[in-house]
């Protein structure tokens, strides 16, 4: 391999590994294990297969529809109408659709059950390596059909792009695992008979569908604004980034800073909605944790030495502080107390649970 190769290749993956190790150091409460982000790196990688002979069936099913020629051929117009909405269709449905639509799916298939899916953050990380696997792939063949100068373009414009629409996922994915998660613990207080029967105040159905429509919304305006050649849409292109650029970072900051575990959070959700579930919740021992805090071990003074000669007489009382150590008593009772994380309307301490209070066999 030629030193020019090793230079552009280089370049192609320079971006997709800084945004990749930024996402990761933002992950601040639990790190995501190595393996799961490799995998779905790859896995992004991968995608970029079925979505390039999506892309292409697509196209020639819409150029049959405009044209009555089903090809993959870039076509030529003999209108700005039609050329419009062409490319309308173009970059929503057959290039946003299809990619994100790739991403998402591997995403979910590996993630949505995961274990390690337990904190605000981890949505985020986990789209944004797919989504940078698949910039990633997509980057070196365009770097290596139009060379360096084209690396240093994309390097600003199509790979933070990619990993802008993944942090567009993660957000709604992650809010969509809260609220199914809250889903399931209110469907289990009902079960037991804690809460009465109704409809469910935490339908998580759209929040799943806006996890892939919003990043495909953002793709097709941004595919969009680049296709069609006017200084127009060459400045809303331009502006759209810059929106992305602020409006992502900021994002990622927001979220990284207020990210704590997801079933604290899910379990908040709950107990605002029904306030009278949580002696019971207080006794489920995934959510235990939050009522009662571990105990807090004794501790004691160090031995402190008399003030008199070390020859005095045992029998006779010392003058000042005393000769042997004295059991210091702590600020709190040793017995756990009530945590109170940012003063939710449960935060006050509910006693100790009665002794007949319904158990959780273990149920989550």
């Amino acid at each position: 391999m030629s030193t020019s190769s090793i230079l552009m290749a280089v370049l192609a993956l320079l971006p997709a590994a800084g945004l990749m190790f930024y996402i990761y150091k933002m992950d601040r409460v639990e790190k995501e294990p190595i393996g799961l982000l490799i995998g779905l790196f790859f896995l992004g990688v991968g995608s970029i297969i079925p979505a390039f002979l999506l892309e292409m069936l697509m196209k020639a099913l819409l150029n049959a529809a405009f044209f009555g020629v089903f090809s993959s051929g870039d076509p030529y117009f003999y209108s700005e109408i039609t050329k419009f909405f062409y490319y309308l269709i173009y970059t929503f449905v057959c290039i946003a659709l299809v990619e994100e639509g790739c991403k998402w799916f591997f995403m979910f298939i590996v993630t949505h059950k995961n274990r390690n899916f337990n904190c605000l953050f981890d949505g985020v990380v986990y789209s944004v390596f797919v989504s940078l696997g698949f910039a990633a792939a997509e980057n070196i063949i365009y770097v290596f059909q139009n060379g360096i100068g084209n690396a240093i373009m994309r390097m600003l414009t199509a790979v933070p792009a990619h990993c802008f629409f993944g942090v567009i996922m993660g957000y709604f994915y992650s809010r969509w695992f809260l609220t199914h998660k809250a889903g399931q613990l209110e469907k289990h207080l009902r079960q037991n008979g804690i809460i009465p029967p109704g409809e469910s105040n935490f339908a998580s159905g759209g929040l799943l569908a806006l996890s892939l429509f919003a990043p495909v919304i953002a793709h097709g305006f941004y595919d969009f604004c680049a296709f069609m050649d006017s200084w127009i849409y060459i400045v809303l292109f331009f502006l759209f980034l810059g929106l992305l650029y602020f409006v992502c970072f900021r994002n990622v900051s927001k979220l990284s800073k207020k990210d704590t575990r997801n079933s604290y959070l899910s379990m908040d959700m709950v107990l605002r909605k029904y306030p009278q579930a949580i002696p019971y919740v207080s006794t489920m021992p995934e959510y235990a944790m939050y009522f009662y805090a571990p105990p807090r071990p004794v501790q004691y003074a160090q031995p402190v030495h008399p003030n008199q000669p070390m020859n005095q007489s045992m029998n006779q009382p010392t003058q000042g502080n005393q000769p042997f150590a004295q059991p210091v008593q702590p600020a709190q009772p040793p017995y756990a107390q009530p945590v109170q994380p940012a003063q939710p309307p449960y935060a006050q301490w509910i006693g100790k649970p009665q002794q007949d209070a319904p158990s959780d066999n273990g149920n989550k």
